[in-house]
């Protein structure tokens, strides 16, 4: 073997070597960029429940607030 084909060889393995890393790091990347959206679904899903319930507690607190005002309307008139 020649000097010249050890340094192609040589050479040739260094770059599939690089390829290699890099498909790796691609893989985990995409791993990554999937585990994200999953993420971000489930946080978008817990905020609109978070909105739904807000909803919920904000209706629930104004028909308390009535029916404070009803039973202290009521009580004033019994004195």
């Amino acid at each position: 073997m020649t000097y010249r084909f050890i340094l192609f060889i040589m050479e040739t393995l260094v770059l599939n070597f690089r390829l290699d890393a890099q498909q790796q790091h691609i893989k985990q990347l995409q791993g990554d960029i999937a585990e994200i959206k999953t993420t971000l679904k489930v946080l978008e899903e817990d905020l609109v429940e978070s909105g739904e319930f807000q909803k919920k507690v904000l209706a629930w607190m104004k028909h308390s607030e009535k029916t404070n005002v009803n039973c202290s309307l009521i009580r004033i008139g019994d004195f």
